[in-house]
């Protein structure tokens, strides 16, 4: 029997290839045949996913965190120089902020912009950017501020673009030497959530980030005030766009600044380690994330998988630290759900291994 590993990360305690290698060795005491692949939509694991592609180097750089503290960090360039990738939770991720110091109103994405200005040193024509994982709801503007645009109030004053100051910006001022102009940018998103509303990245994803109810409305309403300006300023409407609210508004904001295009990250990825083809040369497929809910369908990995799986007629299995989704009723998913209640990060760490290990016991893949 030969076995598929594609798990994305769960979040905040194993990576893909850290959960995809404890599967492996449980199910190779079974004599299960296995193979990993590490996957990701576009968030934390992009840069090692996309390294599959082995015609990049690895490019250090010095940048800043979510909350402006000097990092160091790294984007993928090619071989010709001609194009690069960027993964922004490499500088602006949540993962990269201590819980007690994160800050949604305060953070920005300064970071990323400085990456970005680091690749355009090097005279790329191609930039890919996978968004998701980010410690920021600033709709890009830290990261546009650091590529030469500038944001000003209704008194003309120049503003720190951070979460809390979206709902000042009155004015957007474009660079007249704009560094972005001749070069073709892509966002590689993991999800389809708009920039605002009910779906948007402040409702959905700022509370993920440490944002009390007050401060998501803080967020939205400066996310409305960012389309409004920008769609006054830059003649750009990004209000609807799928994909718009990924990376906290990431989405919207490159294709405002930079006329980025917005493509399924996760497509690219599956497209990139040649997923259809192990999966249909395999038995079943084994994936996961650390909670499996309704944003699993929203441009998630895994809601990919699941759908390649069922065009494909194969089983999957969902490893999850718990569920809140209703796929349980496909008669072709299987969902192991170590946990009955969130644990803690502490918790998650220690027990995940054993859980594990007790989950696949006596796990019959074809029951």
């Amino acid at each position: 029997m030969k076995i598929l590993i594609a798990c994305d990360k769960f979040k905040g305690t194993f990576t893909s290839k850290q959960i995809g290698e404890a599967i492996a060795k449980i199910l190779i005491r079974k004599n299960i045949e296995t193979q990993i692949l590490e996957v990701s939509d576009g968030g934390d694991g992009f840069l090692n996913s996309m390294l599959t592609l082995g015609n990049f180097n690895q490019i250090k750089c010095e940048t800043v965190d979510a909350l402006g503290n000097k990092i160091m960090s790294n984007f993928l360039l090619s071989k010709d120089n001609t194009s690069a990738i960027i993964e922004s939770s490499k500088s602006i991720g949540l993962k990269l902020i201590s819980p007690q110091n994160r800050s949604v109103l305060l953070s920005g994405s300064w970071g990323l912009g400085i990456t970005i200005k680091k690749a355009l040193e090097q005279n790329t024509k191609k930039i890919m950017v996978g968004v998701g994982g980010t410690a920021t709801v600033d709709g890009f503007c830290g990261a546009a501020n650091e590529l030469g645009f500038n944001f000003l109030d209704k008194n003309g004053n120049f503003i720190i673009p951070n979460g809390k100051n979206l709902i000042k910006i009155a004015n957007i001022i474009v660079p007249k030497n704009n560094p972005t102009e001749n070069t073709q940018f892509f966002v590689a998103a993991d999800v389809s959530n708009t920039l605002f509303g009910q779906n948007g990245a402040a409702k959905v994803f700022g509370p993920q980030k440490g944002a009390t109810p007050q401060q998501v409305e803080i967020l939205e309403l400066g996310l409305k005030n960012l389309a409004d300006v920008i769609k006054k300023d830059l003649g750009k409407d990004v209000s609807k766009i799928l994909g718009g609210g990924a990376g906290g508004g990431i989405g919207a904001g490159m294709t405002a600044f930079l006329n980025a295009k917005i493509i399924s990250g996760s497509d690219l990825v599956l497209k990139t380690v040649n997923f259809d083809s192990l999966a249909s040369q395999s038995d079943a497929v084994i994936s996961g994330e650390g909670c499996f809910d309704f944003q699993t369908e929203s441009g998630k990995i895994v809601g990919n998988i699941i759908n390649r799986c069922k065009k494909l007629d194969k089983k999957v299995i969902i490893v999850c630290g718990t569920s809140q989704n209703k796929m349980k009723q496909n008669k072709n998913i299987e969902i192991i759900e170590l946990f009955d209640n969130t644990p803690d990060l502490e918790t998650a760490i220690k027990e995940t291994p054993t859980r594990l290990s007790k989950a696949f016991e006596n796990f019959n893949f074809f029951n």
